[in-house]
């Protein structure tokens, strides 16, 4: 049962109620409406809210994934920082400094877990690491290390 119909059902007992005691049967009705109006809305947040979620949850996939296929680490070139986040359109350079063109399609990646592709030399369909994939951001991180690490 949804959470409209539980409030529906709670006022019409609300109503029955007044109505055999003599209270205002319109005043009542009104009463229902409004809880009818609050309660659909309520259902409209909640999905709202799950569809969300659900979004966050499949672009944090991605940018998991970017990171498993090795993308490549850039800084974000207005600002020169490895941890700023990716807008589409934001313009973005190489990490290791070197003055090389960024293919279209290249994986890009920064420190914090954002990630995006390379278009143009700008970050395109940006994807970032949920606080729920943290722990798996953080293995992956460690896993690159350790192999840049070897001779």
């Amino acid at each position: 049962m949804k959470t409209w119909q539980i409030i529906a059902a709670l006022a019409a007992v609300g109503i029955f109620w007044s109505a055999s005691n003599g209270g205002d049967i319109g005043g009542a009705l009104n009463q229902l409406q409004d809880s009818q109006q609050i309660a659909a809305e309520t259902d409209r947040l909640t999905n709202a809210e799950r569809d969300r979620t659900r979004e966050q949850r499949r672009l944090s996939r991605i940018a998991l994934d970017r990171y498993k296929a090795g993308c490549v680490p850039v800084v974000h070139a207005p600002s020169g920082s490895a941890k700023t986040g990716f807008l589409p359109g934001d313009s973005v350079r190489d990490a290791a400094g070197a003055n090389r063109q960024l293919r279209d399609g290249t994986a890009i990646c920064n420190q914090a877990g954002d990630t995006a592709i390379s278009i143009n030399g700008t970050a395109q369909q940006p994807a970032s690491v949920s606080l729920d994939d943290a722990a798996e951001f953080q293995q992956i991180q460690a896993q690159i290390q350790q192999l840049r690490s070897q001779p």
